[in-house]
């Protein structure tokens, strides 16, 4: 145990804390030993002191100011580090709106949790957006329920050449000015670019809560340029904007620009997006903007409504914009209240498309208008597209009876409301309630087969101090592709038997897809051969493991709950009957029992891997004599029969807890030990 460290259970006053961990208050003293009962005063002493430590990584920060003197750098020397927040406390990193600001630069692994960052200012590798807080060339970092707030003027977040990192359920707010007059940098509050070197890719965006911002919510851009690479593989989900862009011009709550035209696996999901813009058609803003030749993106699940600015998509100016997705999303939409610019801006109000390209695709949308609908529906601001996108069976609706155009320039092939008034039922548009009945024309004439996601914006946190991911290995590293037993290798701590089910088992390979770390394997079987299960084991711990982690999730009674992502990446399910999840309980010598029945498995498809999340939830451990938890797939199949399929398993995930919540918990790359779960939080 190093020395200033969190002791013996990491419990304090009926809290969990993870262990071990210095602490660090505004009335500590930096002549302390760095405990929760004599803590240290500053930061930098905690950082230094886990720089030096082998084996103390976090530091808990107790609820008081810590203002800045000077800028914050985390370097490759602050891998694996977390930085969280005294659960239950506010501990507040200001900038006090001097030329301050964090900066995070070549790191691998670093958390920073339940923490407040305020008035912080920069200007980080020359950027004039003055980010408050920047990170640059950094990758699984997890930043979750914090704050940034107060930054005027500049951005709240920088991001350049971030890959495999996560920012969950984070509050952003107060940001100014815009870029009022359209000559500056098109600010927004969060700011993903890389005007120099490769993009950002395999991030995930999600619950996070975006309001009083001036400029745009959360922008990706990149440039043309040697050694640049685009943005790709990156998620917005089910975050919550509202009162964004209120002060900027040509600019989105989300917004989007490659002109590299190169960017792919981009996925805008299940967001809600209120009052964009300030009533001003003139400013050119949207709910969501792909903006320059931003390609290859899917938008989907969305809602946006109040406000002006519905969605621009399929914009460019540079080169061809190909294949955009706009399907199964609300557009409320208002008439803005004043056109201060009509030459240069179209009317914000209605869904507008520049300058060609091939394979957009805008369909099984529901479109609703507050009053008037605008003729034409459309606008196409510039030249004429030279493929214009697909628009069909998108549903057009005006509550006060106007009539809907279905014009040129783009005339949808099979719309629904058009010929007759067809309501879409919504449960009440005035509260944001955008539920409809199953029986509606959604899902009867639309081909809906899911109600629009309520939950955007921060998770709560729920007492969670720090979520620990239980499976060993959960990037599957260490595998050798072949057959197993015959020169193939699965992951460390992984492993498969087939007992006599005459299943056989072949490595295909490992990879990433959209951020999922995944095994492939093959799973074959000769027709005529004996049956019985086949089991790929997704081993957490070794057959005696140590730690008061082990101990607490094998603890009796402890409530768990796993999950991991799949895909059938080729080959199909027929003969085999069942996939399910299996949690089983071990003692030192023999085997204790399953628990919680197994969970059956929804068959895989060939859709990605990221969309692709199974659970088991709420299972209760037995304890008794328990000193080993196998998490395994069983696979089932019929007698005698051939079976061919190739299946991704990325990212298995166990946790005590009583849900599953999302997002994965990975480990650095390169760390596959029972020691080194990946902890997130």
């Amino acid at each position: 145990m190093t020395v200033g460290a969190l002791a013996s259970s990491g419990r304090h006053r009926g809290v969990t804390l993870q262990s071990p961990a210095f602490f660090v208050s505004p009335t500590g003293n930096d002549a302390n030993a760095g405990t929760i009962s004599s803590p240290f005063l500053t930061t930098g002493h905690a950082q230094t002191a886990m720089r030096n430590s082998s084996t103390t990584k976090t530091t808990y920060l107790r609820g008081g100011t810590y203002t800045l003197a000077a800028i914050w750098n985390f370097t490759a020397s602050d891998n694996g580090t977390s930085w969280l927040g005294y659960p239950g406390e506010t501990p507040v990193i200001s900038g006090s709106s001097q030329t301050y600001y964090i900066n995070v630069s070549g790191v691998t692994g670093i958390t920073f949790m339940g923490l407040t960052f305020d008035s912080l200012f920069g200007d980080i590798n020359g950027f004039s957006g003055a980010p408050g807080f920047g990170v640059i060339s950094t990758s699984n970092m997890t930043f979750r329920w914090n704050t940034l707030r107060n930054v005027n003027p500049g951005v709240l977040m920088f991001l350049s050449s971030v890959s495999n990192s996560i920012f969950d359920s984070n509050i952003f707010h107060d940001q100014a000015p815009g870029n009022f007059n359209g000559t500056a940098n098109a600010y927004a509050a969060f700011f993903v670019t890389n005007n120099a070197g490769p993009g950002s890719s395999g991030n995930t965006f999600s619950h996070n809560e975006f309001y009083n911002i001036a400029a745009g919510g959360i922008a990706f851009t990149v440039s043309t340029g040697g050694g640049n690479t685009a943005n790709s593989n990156n998620t917005v989900d089910r975050n919550y904007f509202h009162q964004c862009c209120t002060n900027v011009v040509d600019m989105g709550s989300i917004y989007f620009i490659d002109r590299l035209t190169t960017g792919t696996g981009n996925k805008i999901t299940n967001n809600k997006i209120f009052n964009t813009g300030n009533g001003d058609a003139g400013k050119g803003v949207k709910g969501i903007y792909l903006d320059e030749t931003a390609s290859n993106t899917t938008v989907t699940g969305n809602v946006l409504y109040g406000g002006i600015g519905a969605v621009q998509i399929f914009h460019s100016h540079l080169a061809a914009t190909v294949n955009n997705v706009v399907q199964y999303n609300i557009f409320a939409i208002t008439t803005p209240t004043v056109n201060s610019n009509p030459v240069n801006y179209f009317t914000a109000e209605v869904p507008a498309y520049q300058d060609g390209g091939s394979g957009n695709n805008f369909s099984h949308n529901i479109l609703y208008f507050y009053t008037a609908c605008h003729n034409p529906i459309w606008s196409n601001f510039g030249v004429s597209a030279t493929v214009p996108p697909t628009v069909t069976n998108n549903l057009y609706y005006s509550a006060n009876g106007s009539t809907i155009f279905n014009n040129s320039p783009f005339i949808d092939s099979a719309p629904v409301g058009i010929s007759s008034v067809v309501n879409p039922q919504f449960t009440n548009v005035s509260t944001g309630d955008f539920s409809m009945p199953a029986n509606g024309p959604a899902f009867t004439q639309l081909g809906w087969t899911s109600q629009v996601a309520t939950d955007q914006g921060p998770v709560p946190r729920s007492g969670l101090i720090g979520r620990t991911n239980y499976v060993q290995n959960p990037r599957a590293e260490g595998s050798t592709n072949g057959t197993i037993g015959s020169g193939g290798a699965m992951p460390t701590y992984w492993g498969w038997s087939a007992g006599s089910s005459g299943l056989v088992c072949a490595v295909t390979g490992t990879g990433t897809e959209n951020g999922i770390p995944y095994l492939e394997v093959n799973i074959t079987r000769v027709a005529g051969t004996a049956t019985s299960i086949g089991v790929i084991y997704l081993e957490l711990f070794n057959s005696t493991p140590t730690g008061t982690t082990c101990a607490g999730l094998i603890a009796q009674n402890a409530v768990v709950s796993c999950s991991a992502y799949f895909k059938l990446q080729a080959g199909d399910f027929t003969n085999v009957t069942a996939l399910r999840f299996d949690l089983e309980e071990r003692s030192a010598s023999s085997y204790v029992g399953d628990i919680g029945g197994g969970t059956p498995l929804t068959n895989p498809t060939g859709a990605a891997l990221d969309t692709q999340l199974q659970k088991s939830e709420n299972v209760t451990v037995s304890g008794v004599g328990t000193t080993q938890l196998v998490y395994y797939v069983s696979i089932t199949p019929t007698a005698t029969t051939a079976i061919n399929f190739t299946l991704r398993i990325g990212a298995p995930d166990l946790e005590v807890a009583s849900t599953v919540y999302g997002n994965p918990i990975l480990p650095p790359v390169g760390s596959p030990t029972g020691q080194n779960q990946g902890t997130s939080i």
